[in-house]
């Protein structure tokens, strides 16, 4: 249900979000897949990241060496929306032409 999972869902980025995993809808189209790479990435990092003895403490609540570490959704999350923010950045500063429409009467 939605309270295990995030629903992301701007412009072409669409994703649902978990504590474990992550399903990236339309991931292969042209406009999404540089954005699943770099979203892979980050993942990785994240995993790479993380000491296997430290998990089980983690996720208790501990933290053995008071290191501060996102979970993985907020990690996911921020990529997401970095990616939108950026995709609207973009949109906003495209040149936009605006055609009137004269009627003749």
């Amino acid at each position: 249900g939605r309270e295990r999972a995030i629903i992301f869902s701007v412009e072409n980025i669409k994703a649902v979000i978990m504590a474990h995993e992550v399903l990236l809808l339309n991931s292969k189209d042209p406009a999404v897949a540089p954005f699943a790479e770099v979203l892979c990435e980050k993942i990785l990092n994240h995993h790479d990241s993380i000491d296997p003895e430290e998990v089980g403490a983690e996720f208790g609540g501990e933290n053995l060496d008071d290191r501060k570490r996102l979970p993985l959704e907020f990690v996911v999350l921020e990529a997401c929306l970095d990616e939108a923010c950026t995709w609207l950045d973009n949109e906003a500063k495209k040149p936009y032409t605006y055609s009137l429409l004269i009627f003749r009467g």
